[in-house]
This record gives C-alpha cells, structure tokens and sequence, in this order.
C-alpha cells in the first residue's frame, strides 16, 4: 500500500515541470520508470508438452505453423511473425530432488491465461480450424473491439485468434 506522503511525492514527480529535473532512475526516485528506447519486436513464449511430435504435427496441420529449428527435446515453429516454442521439461536428477516432496514433475500443461494472436482476415482462419481442434469460444465481435474466437491446442493450451473492428463502419 502506498502512503500519503509517496502519493504526494508522485504527485509533486508528476507535475515537474522543466525535464532536467526529472530524475532518471528508479535509485533516484523509486517511482519513476525511466525512458525505454529500445523497441521490442516480438515474443516468442516457451511452453511445456508432454508430447513433443503430437504438438508438432498439431501445429502444423491444423494452424499451418512450420518448423523453424528442432533439436533434441526442443522446437521452434512459425507461421508469419508468430513464433511459438516448445520443449519437453526435464526432471531434476534424483540426488537434487527433495525427498519430503511427492508432487509429480510436471503432472500436465498449465497456463494461468491464453495466449493472443493478432491476425488478418479471423474468419478464414476460423473456417479453417473450427472442425480441427476444440473450440473454447466461437467467432464473434467482442465489446474490446476484437473479432476474434480461441481454441485448445493438443495440450491444452489456450490460443486466441483475433482481428480488430476498431476502424469498421467508419
């Protein structure tokens, strides 16, 4: 919880008015974010699978994704500026593991969200995997101004395609 006098010394940083006295890092004022100037350019997530040739062939058939690289327990696969890794995690050596801990090693995928994909002409790419794959949420123009639906990949991954309508009817 912020207290009053960091909410006021925000206030006071907010409100500078001659930039030179703008402190540059977040030593010199904890709640200043300095300038980024390098750009991002993509992401690239890296996700578990148990199933590494059942993932492969589900992203290539029913998606179009290619192979980029593959290597032993790891590959990469794109389809346009999207890329998407995966690897099959590897279990601590026994003399590393704790005794007292019984939990399976990676029991099966899990994702606490989905993951988005920004893409031209949705209802295309809905046509064509709608009978390929399990569908989370049908086509439909969503109020954030999305047109978009999502499926589960084969390990359960929840991937969402959409396309904006924020310059339609206008």
């Amino acid at each position: 919880m912020i207290s009053v006098r960091e909410r006021l010394a925000i206030k006071k940083f907010t409100l500078l008015k001659n930039d030179k006295d703008r402190p540059r890092t977040t030593q010199q004022h904890p709640y200043y974010f300095c300038e980024m100037n390098s750009k991002l350019k993509f992401l690239s997530p890296i996700l578990w699978t148990k199933e590494l040739e059942q993932t492969i062939s589900f992203y290539e058939r029913v998606l179009g994704f290619k192979k980029q690289t593959q290597f032993p327990n790891y590959v990469s696969l794109t389809r346009d500026s999207v890329e998407i890794m995966f690897v099959l995690p590897i279990d601590e050596p026994e003399d590393c593991k704790d005794p007292n801990n019984k939990e399976e090693f990676f029991p099966k995928p899990k994702l606490t969200g989905s993951i988005y994909i920004t893409t031209e002409k949705v209802d295309e790419l809905w046509e064509s995997v709608k009978d390929k794959a399990t569908i989370q949420s049908s086509i439909a123009d969503r109020e954030y101004l999305m047109r978009d639906f999502s499926i589960l990949d084969n390990n359960g991954y929840e991937l969402v395609f959409g396309e904006d309508i924020s310059n339609r009817n206008k």
